[in-house]
């Protein structure tokens, strides 16, 4: 009844409603924009370091200053990444609950089609995803253990080849070079598709992320139909605005998808096997104060 009265209440005054999902909160998208803030300085400063080239045409007081401000650039990196993450640590446990998730056969197949998918976006359609796509778990897997090598090898490059000696320092120099390549290669790949290049990757990918945290309704069906679908059953991370109104950034969310991630099965024999109703996952979010 009360759905009724609502679309004709739309009907009436003839605005159109879209539905968002809330998807990143206020923690995670700082994160996500220290990231790309403090990534840009490292690698404009460790350039100058670590490049033969740059460095033999940097005078040596440069040289001094870009080795001062490297240093200040990575310890401020990781204190805003342990802050956000101390502040509401259920952000990196969740990823690495997606990370470690098993795979079903919509995640094959999406793996299987998607580098065709890259080339040619309107003759291929790809399997409905989770909260995290398949391809997305192995890039993130992946930048955690970059992040963890560049720390590690940048603290030990910081202790100097007095202290550990010259040949762990070329070890770890070499590793810090081999974690800054991956680092550009996975930021070049991550550009691309959050730039709008690609049609099916709309303009509005960057504000997923860069902006205010809130999905269309049509894209989140896109990109993410099985956790949409959840999402939009469940409704609690669901707002509805009139079309021109632009959502309030996302504060944070309730960790609704969470509550049945391990059980959920998307293949056809799970399909027929109970699931918790949307009561039961609020009900179970609350208890928890789990929040993204």
């Amino acid at each position: 009844m009360a759905t009724n009265e609502k679309t004709q209440e739309t009907k009436n005054t003839g605005n159109k409603k879209i539905r968002y999902i809330a998807r990143h909160d206020i923690y995670h998208r700082i994160w996500h924009w220290s990231n790309i803030i403090f990534a840009f300085l490292l690698l404009a400063s460790g350039f100058i370091l670590f490049i033969d080239f740059i460095g033999f045409n940097t005078p040596h007081l440069g040289i001094q200053v870009a080795r001062v401000w490297h240093r200040i650039f990575a310890v401020s990196w990781m204190l805003v990444t342990v802050v956000c993450f101390t502040i509401n640590p259920s952000n990196l446990l969740a990823s690495f609950r997606h990370i470690g998730h098993s795979w079903d056969k919509d995640d094959i197949e999406f793996m299987a089609k998607f580098f065709p998918y890259m080339a040619n976006p309107q003759s291929v359609h790809l399997p409905k995803q989770g909260y995290t796509k398949s391809g997305q778990r192995i890039s993130d897997l992946a930048m955690y253990v970059i992040i963890f090598g560049f720390m590690l090898s940048g603290i030990a490059l910081w202790a100097g080849p007095d202290l550990i000696g010259i040949g762990l320092f070329s070890f770890f120099l070499f590793c810090h070079d081999l974690c800054t390549f991956g680092f550009c290669i996975l930021i070049l790949i991550h550009i691309y598709l959050g730039a709008g290049i690609i049609p099916s990757y709309t303009p509005r990918a960057a504000n997923w992320m860069l902006g205010d945290g809130y999905v269309r309704e049509s894209d989140a069906l896109y990109h993410w139909g099985h956790w949409a679908e959840d999402e939009l059953n469940v409704g609690a991370n669901v707002i509805e605005l009139e079309e021109g109104v632009k959502p309030k950034g996302v504060w944070k969310r309730i960790d609704i998808y969470e509550e049945h991630l391990a059980s959920e099965d998307h293949s056809p024999e799970g399909k027929s096997q109970a699931k918790p109703g949307p009561e039961e996952m609020i009900n179970r979010a609350d208890n928890r104060n789990d929040y993204l």
